[in-house]
């Protein structure tokens, strides 16, 4: 999974859609541990909303 993420933001990175200077790795680790977080919320039975701001509280945070 780590790996596939960071191939997206490379990817992203290469096309101009994420800055030249981001730090791939430490992204995809950052996004897995999100993904993880937002498992965790759902199984607890956190609200789709609170979960979804989540998430994309941290998208946000790539660019």
């Amino acid at each position: 999974m780590r790996r596939l993420l960071a191939r997206a933001l490379a990817n992203a990175r290469r096309d101009g859609s994420l800055p030249h200077d981001l730090a791939v790795p430490a992204c995809a680790d950052h996004l897995l541990g999100v993904a993880a977080g937002a498992f965790l919320l759902a199984r607890a039975g956190m609200g789709i909303g609170f979960i979804r701001r989540f998430v994309l509280t941290t998208l946000k945070g790539l660019r």
